[in-house]
């Protein structure tokens, strides 16, 4: 049985059509289309364990300006916060050029070797490559300054499975994580249900509340058990495996509360 397919636009009320044979699928012959969502995801601690570069870089800066090197577990706690906001809770009596003078110190071994001194957590190629593959929309959005972020993708070679990056410029020393998801949300055209942030600082999870959209708190991250559970996500995950699970039984229908 023949079958209309337009080949023309609409122009002056007149149409071109062309019949050609088309087959009649048969009835539950195929699946209902599937719903993609809008997958945000954080960088550091979430996507990468890039706490070794960071913690020597932080080290090198406060011995450079001659003050003393934090514990671990404070050095822990500064890898994911804006630089700015790293040094002005480590220095001593610091004020805005002191920060800026650090920032600079720090960039230039982070740039030179620290940089290279990450890896990517288990599983996060084969997520990002199911996740890619099932057509849902990946977008990174990380206070790791644009230029860093875009070259640590292609570092690992994971920069095609995102379709966009939400980072600061390097002189950006005010932009937060929320205001980065704002940016990713504006002009999009799901619904805030269909989106959800996986992160493993606080930061990440508050930004993600106070854009309406889903929480998912990376548990294999930075973030101790008492910070995400301060933080209330929506949900924890244990490995990025859990989570894309989660996300492929879901049918765009990820935030019920919306």
């Amino acid at each position: 049985m023949g079958g209309a397919e337009r080949i023309g636009s609409v122009s002056g009320g007149s149409e071109r059509w062309r019949l050609e044979r088309e087959p009649i699928p048969e009835a539950g012959s195929e699946d209902p289309p599937r719903i993609d969502v809008q997958l945000l995801f954080d960088l550091d601690g979430t996507l990468t364990d890039s706490s070794p570069g960071i913690m020597r870089c932080l080290v090198h800066t406060m011995r450079a300006l001659g003050q003393e090197a934090p514990s671990i577990p404070r050095l822990r706690r500064c890898v994911g916060p804006p630089l700015a906001t790293v040094f002005q809770s480590l220095l001593t009596n610091c004020d805005t050029d002191d920060i800026e003078r650090a920032i600079a110190i720090y960039r230039e071994r982070y740039e030179a070797t620290g940089i290279s001194e990450s890896a990517l957590f288990p599983g996060v190629v084969e997520a990002l490559d199911t996740l890619h593959k099932s057509k849902h929309c990946l977008q990174l959005v990380t206070v790791k300054p644009e230029p860093y972020a875009r070259r640590i993708l292609e570092q690992f070679s994971i920069a095609t499975f995102f379709d966009d990056v939400f980072a600061p410029m390097l002189d950006d020393r005010v932009t937060t994580k929320s205001v980065l998801v704002r940016s990713a949300l504006a002009g999009g055209r799901r619904k805030k249900s269909e989106i959800a942030m996986i992160g493993d600082r606080a930061e990440d999870l508050i930004a993600a509340r106070e854009n309406r959209i889903f929480s998912a708190a990376a548990a294999w991250g930075y973030g101790t058990s008492e910070e995400l559970a301060e933080a209330k996500p929506d949900r924890i995950f244990h490995t990025m495996s859990e989570y894309v699970h989660w996300i492929e039984s879901h049918d765009g229908a990820i935030n019920q509360n919306d």
